[in-house]
């Protein structure tokens, strides 16, 4: 019986789930009070029971649910990235709005690392389809993509581009047979491996896949070379009658500025008072503080101020498609002076060891022979090598670099080899005085140079015709 009466009290026995329950009933007098202190006993007994077979219950799953390594993992991810999941197809958009520390790249700099995503994306999407997203990426994932892009190139054969036509953009497609370089393979599986770095915790990735990946090695590929002193007086002979080229490689020869820099050099950023060019340089978004020889100034002074470009036209070109300047510069040196400025090795697409860049290296070279310091040179060129950083630290002050500057041989000064000492400086102190001109002079007094230049410029072309008259 579930209550009775015994020693002048009430008590209560029953069972649940195989456990014996006994007690007193405290308080109660009656049988109706005896009763639903015994109903209310066993209610409570039988929802504490109910809560430990559940909690015990949870346990069980639990363990199951973590019995080996995998599962461990894969719950871990769970709680890294809230359950959710990041594709492969998505992958690169969420990527790109991320911020970024590095400054913010070109256009044509971040259409070229998205190709090298999507080449990745087609490469999982066709050998290993079950691989949708990215945490599934595997270390031996990214060793077979890699080797696939030793032996065979690009996994996407066919290129897209848009071709300028009479006035009409049509786009073009053609397929790229070629191998490519381990220089190219390395900045691939470089831009790879930081989308899956910045994308981590989105992804709920314990580690990168790509962390420990072996890529080949890069010195075989091909580096560009400087110009020989044959080659050199080639290009100053004929940049007298190229007088796109003349500007580019004047400029570059005597200050190793870059051909994007040249193109868009500004005159707000010529210090004639101190007679330096401080520039913030476009590839790598440092600031550098160039000294202006002598025959350069002359050279600067004598370009016509019609835009806020030193170059106008060469600014123009560079901004509306950079590429057609380097066209230019490479017809110039191939056509005009038949210098070779490309090789194609064994079955892969010609690569550029001679251009508008080589001056860069030139200026370096010969500076270096000619014994200015390192660290003059690299506070120049605005080189950002951690080898070349760590040895010269040194600080370089304005007036070291101009001296130091002056030491560079004679064959590099493209505009002004012939110039005597007398004419060089009547041209410095003509320099000069324009300089203190007050402004609103200025147009009375570029009309007068004008002029001058008009008649000399008609009493050459009167010599020549009268020259092939006899």
């Amino acid at each position: 019986m579930p209550v009775y009466y015994s020693g002048k009290k009430f008590h209560y026995r029953f069972r649940v789930k195989g456990k014996r329950h006994y007690g007193i009933c405290e308080g109660c007098t009656t049988e109706e009070q005896v009763l639903a202190y015994e109903a209310q006993v066993n209610a409570r007994l039988r929802e504490e029971v109910k809560a430990a077979q559940e909690k015990l219950r949870q346990e069980e799953q639990k363990i199951a649910f973590n019995n080996n390594v995998r599962s461990l993992v894969e719950n871990y991810r769970q709680v890294l990235n809230d359950g959710k999941k990041v594709s492969l197809a998505d992958a690169y958009a969420l990527y790109s709005r991320k911020l970024s520390r590095k400054r913010k790249c070109s256009d044509k700099t971040r259409k070229q690392k998205e190709s090298y995503w999507l080449d990745f994306l087609a490469y999982m999407k066709e050998t290993f389809p079950e691989i949708i997203d990215l945490d599934k990426v595997s270390k031996a994932h990214c060793e077979d993509y890699v080797t696939f892009l030793i032996d065979c190139g690009r996994f996407l054969k066919e290129k897209k581009v848009s071709l300028k036509t009479h006035g009409k953009v049509v786009p073009v497609s053609y397929e790229q047979p070629f191998l490519i370089g381990n220089k190219t393979i390395k900045e691939i599986c470089s831009v790879i491996k930081s989308v899956f770095e910045r994308l981590k915790d989105d992804a709920g990735l314990l580690a990168n896949p790509w962390n420990d990946v072996i890529l080949p090695a890069v010195d075989d590929s091909i580096e560009r070379e400087i110009f020989s002193l044959h080659e050199l007086n080639l290009i100053r002979n004929g940049l007298a009658k190229n007088h796109f080229c003349a500007p580019l490689f004047t400029v570059a020869a005597v200050t190793g500025l870059r051909e994007g820099d040249i193109c868009t050099l500004k005159w707000k950023e010529i210090d004639w008072t101190s007679g330096v060019i401080r520039r913030i340089m476009r590839k790598t978004g440092k600031g550098v503080t160039i000294p202006i020889l002598s025959s350069l100034k002359v050279f600067l002074a004598g370009q016509p101020r019609v835009s806020e470009y030193v170059f106008p036209e060469h600014a123009e070109l560079y901004r509306r498609c950079s590429s057609k300047v380097s066209v230019r510069i490479k017809d110039f040196l191939e056509n005009e002076l038949d210098i070779r400025t490309t090789v194609q090795p064994e079955n892969r697409k010609n690569i550029s060891i001679k251009d508008l860049h080589s001056m860069r290296h030139v200026f370096c070279y010969y500076a270096g022979k000619a014994g200015i310091p390192i660290n003059i040179v690299q506070s120049i060129v605005g080189h950002m090598s951690p080898v070349m950083t760590s040895y010269y630290q040194n600080h370089v002050v304005l007036e070291d670099q101009k001296q130091e500057l002056e030491k560079l041989p004679s064959f590099l000064i493209f505009n002004s080899v012939n110039l005597d000492q007398e004419e060089q400086r009547k041209r410095q102190e003509l320099i000069r005085l324009v300089q203190e001109i007050p402004v609103e002079k200025l147009q009375e007094f570029m009309s007068i140079a004008q002029k001058f230049t008009m008649r000399d410029q008609e009493e050459n072309v009167d010599a020549t015709a009268l020259h092939k008259a006899s």
